[in-house]
């Protein structure tokens, strides 16, 4: 097997998705509440935090101002357009959005393409495209600050705002108001600014607070009927770190202009072995409103029964599906939709099967990717595919044997209810990103079988930029429409290729390794 931790840039390119990852001091004997952060020992997208504080049961409504937006400026080059072929998915825009993302996770500041999980761009009503980036303010601390481009050709991107977070931030889009929403935690309070003024509304409830070192493991989503849902993870006193923990979640109706919204009663759940990097996905089930999600079992090396490994000492190994009422965890359930892959107790290799994107179609089904690397079974390494329902009864199952076995993947849905899947990965030479559909069809025996085909390769409207992470996209679990387009953004190494120069992830951000990175937005257009 080709570890995650000494092979990252060449098994899963730049490892963006679900990278960052708790790092002990020392393997043993170090108290949950110490344990210190040091992300220059390991690659750059699996940068490290601390694990959690004891819980504190704390909520302050003390909020972060949003600073006043500055003076519009195009980024260092203009937008690029493809030329469209009849039939064919083409790049109808590729532009710069930013130069001062935040990229290496110097201490308590997450690079854009880190976790993979969150909802960063949104597509309005009017055309108008948002999105949220995280950079590092003057004094260095971690922020966010949210973008918008009117739907016209060539539209500068304007900001409209920014405030500090002490964690991470996502961008949904209400599809009832049409407005933004950002959701971040400034002073480690879950808080919500919505379009257009952008005031700040700290989330009720009871909230673990936590140092920037530190994570939530938060996610979010929003229903279509504009019920946002937010997540996050509690880590309990234990013995075995990461074997004792509760997911709590808040349901609700934020305030769009100006009140404190209708919020359900926030729900805890004790779940045990620690699942995070959850895709959230609120709907309504059976007729009641509910939070579907999906979350990767993510376990220090001893909750695992891996006490040996070596190098970097976390296992992502194996899905989770649940659903819970959004009003009472009381209507709960969960199945393992994709099992952790066996592997021998003494062995020093981990084993991974690491949820690198989730979708809830149309249909109400959940199709899951994964990317599996077995220690003892070579022929695992690669993406698989699965088709679950809502109890967790599993509909299809395969591996995608036409991928090649290393990068990322996204997949989303059009406005015809195709299904699309986006591979990405930073080559040596350039970056690539290829597009399939996604076919569906039934068996002899009537079972559904999924598969990929027609193949758009779209690598050339990226150069010379090299992405880090999977891309963002605007998918319905961001609130975002069905189209016959879909937007995305592009996070790339600060330095880009040369041609005829073996690319080296070791120059993304300069000779020490850390600093800023590029985002780019980008749409790709469907055929009709």
């Amino acid at each position: 097997m080709i570890s995650l931790l000494l092979a990252c840039s060449a098994l899963l390119s730049a490892c963006g998705g679900g990278g960052e990852d708790d790092v002990f001091a020392a393997d043993a004997a170090v108290a949950p509440a110490t344990m210190p952060m040091d992300p220059a020992a390991l690659p750059l997208d699996l940068a490290a935090k601390s694990a959690r504080p004891l819980p504190v049961p704390a909520w302050t409504s003390t909020v972060a101002a949003v600073t006043p937006p500055p003076t519009a400026a195009r980024p260092d080059s203009a937008q690029k357009v493809g030329t469209r072929t009849a039939g064919t998915p083409y790049v109808e825009i590729f532009e710069p959005l930013a130069t001062d993302a935040s990229g290496s996770a110097t201490a308590g500041v997450l690079p854009n393409h880190w976790g993979g999980h969150q909802t960063r761009v949104t597509v309005h009503r009017d055309g108008t495209v948002r999105a949220l980036i995280l950079f590092k303010d003057g004094a260095g601390n971690l922020a966010w600050r949210l973008m918008k481009r009117a739907a016209a050709e060539n539209s500068a991107w304007v900001a409209e705002g920014s405030a500090k977070t002490q964690d991470d931030a996502v961008l949904l889009r209400d599809p009832v108001s049409d407005a933004a929403l950002v959701v971040a935690w400034p002073a480690s309070v879950p808080t919500v600014y919505a379009t257009p003024a952008l005031t700040p509304r700290a989330l009720p409830g009871t909230w673990q607070v936590m140092g920037k070192d530190s994570r939530h493991y938060s996610g979010a989503g929003i229903a279509p009927d504009g019920t946002l849902c937010l997540k996050a993870s509690v880590e309990l006193p234990t013995a075995v770190p990461t074997s004792n923990t509760d997911t709590s979640y808040l349901c609700g109706k934020p305030g769009l202009q100006g009140g404190a919204g209708q919020w359900f009663a926030q729900q805890t759940r004790h779940i045990g072995d620690r699942h995070a990097y959850d895709y959230l996905f609120p709907t309504v089930v059976d007729g009641s409103l509910s939070l579907v999600a999906t979350a990767t079992r993510d376990l220090y090396k001893t909750a695992a029964g891996l006490p040996d490994l070596a190098g970097f000492p976390y296992v992502f190994n194996g899905t989770r599906q649940y659903v819970a009422g959004a009003s009472s965890s009381a209507r709960w359930s969960q199945a393992d939709i994709v099992e952790p892959l066996p592997t021998p107790a003494n062995a020093t290799a981990s084993p991974l099967m690491w949820q690198v994107d989730g979708l809830l179609d149309s249909r109400q089904r959940l199709l899951v990717v994964t990317y599996a690397d077995s220690p003892t079974d070579a022929s695992m390494r690669g993406f698989h595919f699965k088709a679950t329902n809502l109890a967790g009864a599993t509909l299809a199952s395969m591996k995608l044997g036409t991928l090649p076995p290393y990068g990322k993947v996204r997949l989303f849905e059009d406005a015809r209810q195709r299904l699309w899947l986006l591979h990405s990965n930073a080559g040596t030479t350039q970056s690539e990103l290829t597009l399939y559909r996604v076919d569906e069809t039934t068996d002899g025996s009537g079972r559904t079988v999924f598969s990929l085909s027609g193949k758009t390769d779209l690598s050339d409207a990226a150069y010379p930029y090299a992405i880090e992470g999977s891309p963002m996209l605007a998918v319905a679990r961001g609130g975002n429409d069905g189209s016959l387009a879909i937007d995305g953004l592009f996070a790339a190494c600060a330095t880009p290729y040369v041609r005829g120069t073996a690319f080296s992830s070791a120059s993304c951000y300069g000779a020490d390794g850390r600093g800023t990175q590029r985002v780019f937005h980008f749409r790709i257009r469907l055929p009709d």
